[in-house]
């Protein structure tokens, strides 16, 4: 576990090898990176951000050595053509994106999916398990989208992890926010205890499996249409489950809260 440190070095905020912090605010002006894995134990810290600063903590798995599909992909396929294998091994974690055509939608409820590598031949890469989508090429990246429809159609590199975040407090009285207050894509394994956000949802999660949210909650002190009243915002995931999510209206000029 870490505990997170109350002085900032430059533009990064730094985690110690501790087991949590108490009660403490900090003080911030960028979004802290997350790595693929790691635990985070609030204890109740108080974050306050900058004008510019829209998330708290965002975590991308790491989507590297990103290669797009020569040929269409059938449903239920175990091999895919790529343009360019060399920078792949067997046993490799990777992430695959891709359309259909089926949906006008930004991307579809199945246009992703984690996988394995089980063999490489040149340009051929043959899957540990069986594909649960099609990609038609032609309608990447022009219906279907990835990231506004970048990299669409392709196959990436990600690294296997598990993300716990406990005892997080936004104090941020702020209409400029965007996404959520903790904003996580391309990962497998989040779990979310505890975390308070304020103006903003709490989480935002996209092509992303395996998430526990517990115990949250969302204050919104705007009526103005400035902020969307949700507490998570879940965006092409699988295994999601959520306990005990409050979503607070406070009003004006009363102030009174209605939940």
């Amino acid at each position: 576990a870490y505990e997170i440190s109350a002085c900032l070095v430059g533009s990064e905020m730094y985690i110690r090898d501790r087991s949590y912090t108490d009660g403490a605010s900090i003080y911030y002006t960028v979004n802290f990176r997350l790595p693929p894995s790691i635990t985070i134990m609030g204890n109740n810290t108080r974050l306050l951000r900058t004008e510019g600063s829209n998330r708290c903590f965002e975590g991308s798995c790491r989507r590297e050595n990103i290669v797009f599909f020569t040929k269409n992909v059938q449903f239920g396929s175990t091999t895919v053509t790529v343009t360019d294998a060399s920078g792949y091994a067997v046993g490799d974690k990777i992430l695959i994106v891709g359309e259909d055509g089926t949906s006008e939608d930004k991307a579809e409820p199945l246009n992703y999916e984690f996988n394995y590598i089980a063999a490489i031949n040149e340009k051929t890469i043959t899957l540990k398990s069986p594909i649960s989508f099609g990609i038609l090429l032609s309608k990447c990246n022009t219906k279907g989208s990835i990231s506004s429809a970048i990299n669409n159609g392709s196959i990436s590199k990600v690294v296997d992890g598990e993300i716990k975040i406990s005892g997080i407090e936004d104090i941020t009285n702020t209409k400029n926010k965007t996404d959520g207050f903790i904003t996580i894509k391309y990962q497998e394994n989040v779990f979310i205890d505890n975390v308070k956000s304020l103006n903003q949802p709490v989480a935002l999660l996209q092509y992303s499996n395996n998430i526990t949210i517990n115990n949250c909650r969302v204050v919104n002190k705007y009526s103005d249409g400035s902020y969307y009243h949700v507490g998570v915002v879940l965006w092409e995931t699988n295994n999601v489950l959520v306990n005990n999510l409050s979503l607070i209206h406070i009003s004006e000029p009363t102030r009174q809260a209605e939940i």
